[in-house]
């Protein structure tokens, strides 16, 4: 089981792009890290595989801490976006190399090519690295790491920079990658968006500005919950987006259960600095830093499939209210 507990870390001269995430990943489980670009990703999944070592907070591996674990000891596998490969030597020293660093059994020239073919990979072994496209490189990585036999896999994002042609390429591996290890493997992936996730995910970890929230499931990963994640200052998920015909407005769970008036919801929210910049942009208005907001969407579209994109473009174009949290009065 690998255990992240309290996880915070950030590069040198600038501010923490992760802060106090916790979640756990059973033997086996498929899990995804979803958030916009510089919300993170690449920095958790090098976090976990040790790369970097810099953090506070704690990762586990049984139980036992990662930075107590010798790096010959560590059963991983880190893919990342742009493969490391020896670009002027051929696929088979690029499998040689693996096997002289990693202490494996050569495996015979044909069930090597087996293997290759599997993900992808046809023709000479002889072939330079530097020939092949992109995705054929990715599928390259992926096949080293199924040769190595690790046990837990992480994975950067392998669809961007891709044809829709490619992606297919490359997701069809992975899904091989899973399959061809019956599944056992422990699996972790940062993607792109959500279109670009595969199947058999079983867990979410979703990153926007430093913080995370964790979803069993894409269903459960919801509009309501992105924008409290992306826009409010919370530390907890009693936040929750309420949905009245054509317009969503913030409630909070607690007072929802206890039947207390919006007047009591709303000075219980608080605007994050990213949609305070946004509101002041628009106009000018002290609030006081408590209200209730207003997302209104076009009557036909449909509420279901809404994304965090959909919600920024609202907001940046203004499409959003304000109310007083006193009065109930519209401010915008």
């Amino acid at each position: 089981m690998l255990k992240v507990d309290k996880l915070s870390f950030g590069y040198i001269k600038k501010p923490l792009c992760l802060k106090d995430v916790s979640f756990e990943v059973k033997e086996g489980d498929k899990v995804a890290i979803l958030g916009g670009e510089g919300m993170g990703k690449t920095a958790l999944l090098r976090v976990l595989c040790g790369l970097e070592e810099q953090y506070y907070g704690s990762v586990t591996y049984n139980g036992k801490d990662l930075k107590e674990i010798s790096k010959s000891e560590r059963k991983i596998s880190y893919l990342p976006s742009l493969p490391v490969l020896f670009e002027n030597k051929s696929i088979l020293y690029n499998i040689e190399y693996l096997y002289k660093v990693s202490g494996i059994k050569e495996l015979p020239v044909e069930k090597l090519k087996l293997c290759l073919g599997e993900f992808g990979i046809c023709g000479s072994l002889s072939t330079k690295v530097k020939k092949l496209s992109l995705a054929k490189k990715r599928c390259l990585a992926m096949a080293r790491a199924f040769i190595k036999n690790a046990d837990y896999i992480f994975i950067d994002d392998q669809t961007s920079m891709l044809s829709d042609e490619d992606v297919d390429l490359v997701k069809n591996a992975i899904l091989r990658l899973n399959t061809l290890q019956n599944g056992s493997k422990t699996m972790i992936f940062a993607f792109e968006n959500k279109k670009s996730m595969i199947e058999g995910i079983n867990k979410i970890v979703y990153l926007s500005f430093s913080k995370a929230m964790i979803f069993e499931s894409l269903s459960s990963l919801k509009v309501v919950d992105l924008f409290s994640l992306n826009y409010l200052d919370f530390n907890t998920l009693d936040l929750m987006l309420k949905k009245e015909e054509d317009m969503f407005f913030i409630e909070y769970k607690e007072v929802k259960e206890k039947k207390k008036t919006h007047i009591e919801v709303l000075n219980k929210i608080k605007v994050g600095s990213e949609l305070r910049q946004l509101i002041e942009k628009n106009n000018a208005i002290n609030f006081n830093e408590y209200f209730k907001v207003v997302l209104a969407f076009d009557k036909a579209h449909d509420k279901s499939d809404l994304t965090d994109e959909m919600i920024n473009k609202n907001l940046i174009s203004g499409n959003f209210y304000l109310f007083d949290y006193g009065t109930g009065d519209k401010l915008i």
